[in-house]
């Protein structure tokens, strides 16, 4: 080759777009994209909801990379230009479909937490966290890849983006909340700095609960779990410190 020749271009992967249905936010590792519109009238609701049971019937038989949006167009019997009138790319798809089960869950557990906020604490925080592990289990079946890439941006609000997907709350608000929980509760909450308890309790949970998904997700299964988290919540709340030892008394001469 001369030297006044050109060298040869050469053709970057793609990282994104239509073809591949993965988003580049996705690919660079940040939060997968929120769907582009709501439905509003009832047959658009039926599509949202064919698209992302289609999303799920191929992520259970095939898994995470399976899933793209000509199959799930094709499984869900809608046009492909259909699905990206609601959905840009196959990450919003899945990303809704954590946000579906999310949200299904907790509106079944609102009533029984609304009975219980003005009980005890320990009642209210083991429906709560009863519940979250039902949350967590429901997710991981779906599998752990699932999980790790869509389901952990909405988990306990740790995601903002999540509010454009169903008012999901944030981090910030979830801290909030807990806040108020235990002043409501200061017979039981004791711990004088309420608000680094509360932020120890969302994210704190949430991180531990991410490692066992994580690391040891055969744990999740445990039925020592649920009991075990409402300990560490409790003992956060009530300020518990470790048991000193107690100095040995002296002998006598």
């Amino acid at each position: 080759m001369s030297q006044n020749s050109a060298p040869p271009r050469t053709r970057k992967p793609r990282t994104g777009g239509k073809g591949s249905g993965k988003s580049p936010a996705a690919v660079a590792g940040r939060p997968p994209s929120a769907p582009r519109k709501k439905p509003i009238q009832k047959r658009g609701e039926f599509t949202v909801t064919s698209i992302i049971d289609a999303a799920r019937e191929i992520l259970l038989k095939q898994g995470v990379e399976a899933v793209t949006t000509r199959r799930v167009a094709e499984r869900a019997g809608v046009a492909v230009g259909t699905l990206y009138q609601y959905f840009p790319n196959r990450d919003a798809i899945l990303m809704q479909l954590a946000h579906r089960i999310m949200s299904e869950e907790s509106s079944d557990a609102r009533p029984q937490l609304f009975n219980l906020y003005h009980q005890s604490l320990r009642e209210f925080m083991g429906a709560l966290y009863e519940r979250t592990v039902i949350i967590e289990r429901k997710l991981l079946g779906l599998g752990t890849d699932f999980h790790q890439r869509f389901a952990r941006y909405l988990q306990l609000g740790s995601h903002t983006e999540t509010q454009s997907m169903g008012e999901a709350p944030n981090s910030e608000q979830l801290i909030a909340a807990m806040s108020k929980v235990l002043r409501d509760h200061p017979m039981e909450a004791t711990e004088t700095d309420q608000e680094l308890a509360a932020f120890m309790i969302v994210r704190g949970v949430r991180n531990m609960m991410a490692t066992v998904v994580e690391e040891r997700p055969d744990l999740m299964n445990s039925p020592s779990l649920t009991p075990m988290l409402i300990r560490v919540v409790m003992a956060i709340a009530a300020g518990e410190s470790p048991p000193q030892e107690e100095d040995n008394p002296s002998q006598p001469d």
